[in-house]
């Protein structure tokens, strides 16, 4: 049998983003954070002290003696206070850490919250339920560079990001330590806001459920919330130290959940952390393995002799990626994707197209011309291997090495300087079983990514507002592969940024020098960051190397061979840059 956490880990990473996090006081018990108990028992003490009575042992004993019943945490704060504003000051103290607390690494974020801040980052859980006041798993995720939505009232949640636009977010059910709004009683947690159990329906509807530290015992809107939930979508997976709590059983039966006996929350996150990590690593190219590819191609890349070697390593490397991307790892016909699950998706496409793109920047950068062949079957191969039905997202994404390869391959021919090579690459002709034939440089080029539409760029996380989603992804993600040619990180994004402005000549290249010299509204074609980067026109083009290597690049064929072409096309780049940049 499988240990709950790997089976827990394998299921994130096949299904990352639906698991949602619900954690209780228990999850900040190692930051000397104290829980519900503890506080009862502390404000007992601090009761029996006003009364005179000292050096007890156990103050629920003398609670019991004193007032005949259990102390009650609800109870004991009703009673010592009268407002929100009151209990949030009582419990302000228990809280927030002086300087001393500081100094020695008390009530700051645990290992817990440090690998739950992982997860998140990392994009396996995106949606955290906590009963907690405290703010160590925000600070946590602010270590890490994430900024969370955390709705702390109906007010906040008014104005929050939806669920789905949302990298992170945190509905902390009874509010936050620093908020009058706190609650904490008996009465204010026997029911929510309206709009708290809205959201909540929706998310143990949709979401599978993790839970840690959380007993049940203290909170009838919560666990109303959790029985009522009408689907079985996810499975629950509730850790414990110990036996669960009579509550925790009736949620857990109701819900079909499965116990998980933990250590301390420490221990459970870490090591979920790190099982998350291994598994979706084992899902991409072996880095020693991508490197030996490399190597080998750069050895056969360096001797004539060894021309069928290299045809033959990028054979097996398509065929190792078809298998891949088309056998039942990634399946297509299935019900309509989230955008987490589109995301996932294409992470794995990027992941497993690398070698293979890497491979083909190599040949681009010292290939002989006889590696422009290869280049074609490959691309063309990869981007007929579609699926005849299924999701649309899905069949689209299985094209991406396709889209992946000819920028890679563009870049190391830049970098070499075989212009004629470059123009006549982009200008490849490229079909499908489902469409008519189509330039290189309008299938599969910047946002002329004809299987997917642009705007799906902006669900990679920090790239909802950008202008160019698909090249600041490519820049960030991609342009690195290329320090197998020799580039420093400055001139490698000023190459980039070269065959921007190069693909964009080559499409122009369908117009006639009249019509590109008549036309005043600004004229599409496939472009990057380029157009709106600040610097003049003249001086970016300048600096690129555009300008440079005009004659070479007319000789090549570029612009038609026509200087007035070139001219025109120019400033065609320059009237769409303003209107991008605008």
């Amino acid at each position: 049998m499988l240990a709950p956490t790997t089976r827990i880990a394998f299921s994130m990473v096949e299904n990352p983003g639906v698991y949602a996090l619900l954690l209780g006081s228990g999850l900040s018990r190692a930051a000397s954070i104290p829980t519900g108990w503890d506080i009862t028992l502390d404000l007992v003490r601090r009761l029996a002290a006003a009364e005179g009575a000292e050096g007890r042992r156990d103050w629920r004993e003398w609670h019991i003696d004193r007032f005949g019943t259990e102390p009650s945490y609800s109870v004991l704060l009703d009673t010592l206070s009268v407002t929100p504003a009151e209990r949030r000051s009582i419990l302000h103290h228990y809280i927030e850490p002086t300087t001393e607390d500081l100094d020695h690494g008390r009530r700051t974020p645990t290992k817990a919250h440090q690998a739950i801040a992982r997860l998140v980052k990392a994009g396996f859980v995106r949606v955290v339920v906590t009963t907690n006041f405290d703010r160590l798993l925000e600070q946590a995720l602010s270590a890490m560079g994430v900024e969370p939505v955390v709705v702390r009232s109906a007010d906040d949640l008014r104005g929050a990001s939806p669920l789905a636009h949302s990298r992170c977010f945190i509905l902390k059910v009874h509010g936050d330590y620093l908020d009058n709004r706190i609650l904490n009683t008996e009465e204010e947690l026997a029911g929510y806001p309206a709009e708290f159990d809205r959201l909540l329906d929706r998310i143990v509807d949709e979401y599978g459920l993790i839970v840690s530290g959380w007993s049940g015992d203290w909170d009838p809107a919560l666990r109303a919330a959790i029985k009522r939930a009408p689907s079985r979508r996810y499975p629950m997976w509730w850790a414990t130290r110990g036996e669960p709590s009579t509550a925790a059983k009736e949620l857990i039966a109701a819900r079909s959940g499965a116990l998980v006996t933990v250590e301390d929350a420490d221990s459970f996150f870490h090591n979920l952390a790190d099982a998350v990590t291994t598994l979706e690593s084992a899902r991409l190219p072996d880095p020693d393995t991508m490197e030996l590819l490399v190597a080998t191609t750069k050895r056969n890349l360096a001797s004539s002799e060894r021309r069928i070697e290299l045809a033959d390593g990028f054979a097996a490397e398509v065929d190792r990626l078809l298998e891949r991307i088309t056998g039942p790892e990634f399946p297509v016909q299935v019900p309509p994707p989230t955008n987490e699950a589109v995301l996932d998706r294409w992470r794995a496409m990027e992941g497993l197209a690398e070698p293979l793109a890497r491979m083909l920047a190599l040949a681009g950068r010292w290939g002989d011309g006889s590696d422009l062949k290869i280049a074609q079957d490959a691309v063309q191969t990869i981007a007929a291997a579609r699926a005849d039905s299924g999701s649309t997202a899905l069949i689209a994404l299985a094209s991406y090495p396709a889209y992946l390869c000819t920028l890679t391959y563009s870049l190391g021919l830049a970098k070499a300087e075989r212009w004629s090579h470059l123009r006549t690459w982009l200008e490849t002709e490229i079909t499908s079983e489902f469409r008519k034939p189509q330039k290189l440089v309008n299938r599969m080029f910047m946002q002329a990514w004809t299987d997917m539409r642009g705007e799906m760029w902006k669900l990679w996380p920090d790239l909802e507002e950008r202008l160019t989603p698909w090249a600041d992804h490519l820049v960030a993600a991609v342009v690195p592969w290329t320090r197998d040619l020799g580039m420093a990180a400055g001139t490698a994004v000023t190459n980039y940024h070269l065959v921007e402005l190069l693909g964009g000549l080559v499409a122009l290249a369908d117009h006639d020098t009249d019509e590109l010299s008549s036309r005043t509204q600004a004229m599409w074609v496939p472009h990057g960051q380029t157009m709106w980067l600040r610097e003049s026109r003249e001086n970016l083009f300048e600096t690129v190397g555009l300008i440079r290597n005009k004659e070479a690049l007319l000789a090549a064929g570029f612009c038609r061979g026509s200087a007035m072409h070139w001219d025109a096309s120019i400033k065609a780049l320059e009237v769409l840059a303003a209107k991008v940049s605008w």
